[in-house]
């Protein structure tokens, strides 16, 4: 792999295996990365493989969603997966379709994720942490679509609360 930047340049390892994320330069039709993509050791690919997993044998249901939830109003999409600002961490996500709900909960990074799933409608609901016992919605339901063999990417953005919050690493 080449990149024109040598700041933005993956520092491949001898020896290791990785899973690489790479795009062809138009103009010199070399195929480049960077440290901007979700390149990374095989060995720390695991949520990236069970998307590859369900994009080839899924079906209908191979779709990924991934996400965040954050409390910083001013929160755009990332280009990296760190770049989350004040992320909200143990907050109960409800995927709800015309054929159910399924349900996740944000890590310390306040990421969550849903693989498997079909192309369709969908509305995403942010609960407070102690969601089924205490039912506290943060937010009202984010509507999206998904599409067949994709990875969307949504971000939900919830009102600052006096709650227990643990800072990403």
């Amino acid at each position: 792999m080449w990149t024109s930047a040598n700041d933005c340049g993956y520092n491949f390892q001898k020896g290791e295996t990785y899973l690489v994320y790479s795009e062809t330069d138009e103009e010199t039709g070399r195929i480049e990365t960077s440290i901007c993509t979700r390149t990374k050791r095989l060995t720390d690919a695991g949520p990236d493989l069970a998307y590859l997993y369900y994009r080839e044998n899924g079906g209908d249901a191979s779709t990924r969603l991934e996400g965040f939830v954050t409390d910083d109003a001013s929160q755009d999409l990332p280009h990296f997966v760190d770049a989350i600002r004040s992320p909200v961490t143990d907050a109960v996500i409800e995927l709800k379709s015309g054929d159910g709900s399924r349900y996740a909960r944000t890590g310390l990074d306040g990421r969550f994720v849903f693989d498997g799933m079909a192309e369709g409608k969908y509305s995403l609901t942010a609960f407070g942490g102690d969601y089924p016992t205490e039912v506290m919605p943060l937010a009202v339901p984010t509507q999206f679509s998904a599409d067949k063999n994709s990875c969307a990417l949504e971000i939900l953005i919830v009102p600052k609360l006096n709650r227990k919050r643990t800072p990403a690493n």
